[in-house]
């Protein structure tokens, strides 16, 4: 989704992607448009975007952004009306996140290159780190409930969250020639983790 000015006459419009596969469309949102922008950053190479809740006050709301960028991650917090750049202790700063969310248990998931992180949501702490027994790099990711998906080459990992830690529970070493993170997210989770 974007806001853009097509005709150049200050009226803008909300141009979506919607659908899928064939039945994919672009769509113009024009009337009944108002667009109130309550803040903006210039950042350029942005390769993802996760918004979680985090800190000693439980927010009720997502608080923060983390950025993903290549090589790196940034995070940036919500302090009363103003953004800054902050480090979580549990986050890997120094590695291209893939995914990044909050989980059942009061946890935050990030999944990386090189390993999947479980960080208490409120102490910001690593509790739990898995690693792709290969020693390969992970190309990407997904979660859904407790179930956490990774490719790592030509495997498929499936995680479990159990309390603090990550547990491995399936791996499958067929050849996947495209894999798709949107397709991560719709994934059946029974298929490979019973």
């Amino acid at each position: 989704m974007s806001v853009v000015d097509v005709d150049q006459q200050g009226r803008d419009v909300v141009v979506t992607c919607s659908g899928f596969g064939r039945n994919g469309s672009l769509r113009l949102v024009r009337s009944g448009v108002g667009i109130n922008e309550q803040a903006s950053i210039d950042l350029a190479g942005v390769k993802g975007v996760w918004s979680l809740r985090c800190g000693t006050e439980m927010a009720e709301s997502d608080n923060t952004l983390v950025l993903a960028f290549v090589g790196q991650t940034t995070v940036l917090s919500l302090k009363g009306e103003e953004v800054e750049e902050t480090e979580l202790e549990g986050i890997a700063a120094d590695q291209q996140t893939h995914y990044c969310s909050n989980v059942i248990g009061n946890k935050i998931l990030q999944i990386t290159g090189q390993s999947v992180r479980l960080i208490n949501e409120e102490t910001l702490q690593l509790v739990s780190k898995w690693a792709p027994p290969s020693g390969k790099g992970i190309s990407t990711g997904s979660c859904g409930g407790s179930h956490v998906v990774v490719v790592v080459g030509n495997e498929l990992f499936c995680l479990d969250i159990q309390d603090s830690s990550l547990h491995q529970l399936r791996f499958t070493d067929n050849e996947f020639y495209f894999f798709s993170t949107q397709k991560l997210q719709h994934l059946k989770w029974e298929c490979c983790c019973k």
